[in-house]
């Protein structure tokens, strides 16, 4: 079960994304596919190595739950900045909330295992198959499980 929850998300996300697509009709622009990946190797880096592993788990007090939220607060509202960039309020707030989600299964993955390496690949993954102008009910729902999948790896039931 336990395996389940690490590995679901990592296929889960990406179909739901590929799903979300294929319903709203919307077509892969490649242009953007390397900064895409450049950004979420960079983002994982920063918070989940970075700031999670090497901050907080291994120089603070701070451990489990409490540094997998405070990192995944941080993270989705890193998120809300892409208003700045012309996308619309609801559209951000679903990616917000989605990284939210994303970022605490990722964090519970980091701290039971002490790796990076599966939230890498998972948001690699995810951001190879992003889709400007799909619809955000599928991934927003997928997200969801995902946060419950993370949950449950923290201990939170």
């Amino acid at each position: 079960m336990v395996q389940l929850l690490i590995w679901g998300p990592v296929v889960l996300l990406p179909l739901a994304n590929l799903l979300s697509a294929f319903h709203s009709g919307v077509s892969f622009d490649f242009s953007q596919t390397a900064l895409w990946v450049l950004g979420a190797v960079a983002e994982e880096l920063f918070y989940r190595f970075f700031l999670l592993k090497k901050l907080l788990f291994e120089r603070t007090e701070m451990k489990g739950a409490n540094a997998v939220f405070l990192v995944a607060v941080l993270f989705a509202a890193m998120h809300l900045f892409n208003l700045r960039a012309g996308t619309g309020l609801f559209p951000v707030l679903a990616q917000a909330v989605c990284a939210f989600c994303f970022s605490v299964w990722a964090g519970a993955v980091v701290w039971k295992s002490g790796s990076v390496a599966l939230p890498l690949l998972a948001h690699v993954l995810l951001n190879l198959t992003a889709f400007e102008g799909g619809g955000m009910l599928i991934p927003v729902a997928a997200g969801i499980l995902v946060l419950l999948a993370g949950l449950f790896l923290l201990g939170i039931k």
